[in-house]
């Protein structure tokens, strides 16, 4: 019988066979236009995830769940040690001072490692021809208009473009909205206007990332960027080893999604 190690507190009753992706490490399921995610044990728990003790999924047809049981390919799963997964309320110990200069010193360690196709290394490059030239023309303008204030025209630059099942740029508004939406938790300050409007403009016909982006602006993340959250406010956490896990996330998806974070403190 197969063993669940994590249900996410997003995951709602009910029956999923719409596979929006599968491979290996996740199966992406659709439900009501977001997407819920059995990933193997590898990959850590999260708001709409369930996690399996398993090193491979891709047998994966079905997922059911109710009255807190899963079931996949219609067999009941072992829940014996199944943990709940619930996102912590992100309370800073620390300053916005200081919360700023703990995030400058991850972004040093942040660029020196950035893969080729992420999109910070994007920006720096001087692509001369091709893909990537728009892509790196498209990211910078769209940094400019971020400075700017020009919201939606920045959106555009990002949306849609990049490599991979998320495009990277996808994963930076993702990453900025959430970043936004953890400054608004630490600095009591209403950036609603704001984050509503990135919301508006970043949602697509792609499930998955729409989902990227309404956990971001929900701050619902999960495991290890709120591991990275919680970090940034702790006097005792170091924030460089839950990023050091963010890096492993996709090709460059966790760099991508860090790149729109720093972006939105103002740090790139």
């Amino acid at each position: 019988m197969l063993k669940v190690l994590s249900v996410g507190e997003g995951l709602r009753d009910g029956a999923m066979q719409d596979i929006f992706s599968s491979h290996c490490k996740a199966v992406n399921f659709i439900q009501q236009q977001q997407v819920l995610t059995v990933c193997c044990r590898e990959l850590c728990p999260g708001y709409y995830r369930v996690v399996l003790d398993a090193p491979d999924v891709s047998f994966v047809q079905s997922l059911r769940y109710a009255g807190g049981q899963v079931q996949i390919n219609n067999q009941p799963c072992q829940m014996g040690e199944a943990k709940r997964y619930r996102v912590p309320d992100f309370k800073a110990e620390l300053s916005v001072h200081q919360i700023c200069h703990r995030l400058s010193e991850c972004f040093h360690i942040f660029r020196s490692s950035s893969p080729e196709i992420s999109v910070n290394s994007l920006t720096l490059s001087d692509q001369s021809a091709g893909f990537a030239h728009a892509l790196s023309t498209s990211y910078r303008d769209g940094l400019q208009y971020f400075k700017q204030g020009n919201y939606s025209s920045a959106v555009k630059c990002f949306k849609g473009r990049g490599f991979g099942l998320t495009p990277g740029g996808d994963d930076f508004l993702a990453g900025y909205i959430m970043g936004l939406a953890f400054k608004q938790r630490v600095q009591k300050k209403d950036l609603s206007e704001i984050l509503d409007l990135l919301v508006y403009e970043s949602l697509s016909e792609n499930c998955l990332t729409n989902t990227f982006i309404l956990q971001a602006r929900a701050l619902h993340p999960d495991l290890d960027w709120a591991d990275f959250l919680q970090s940034l406010g702790s006097k005792n956490m170091n924030p460089q080893e839950p990023m050091s896990r963010i890096f492993r996330h996709g090709a460059s998806s966790g760099y991508d999604t860090l790149s729109g974070f720093f972006a939105a403190w103002e740090i790139i």
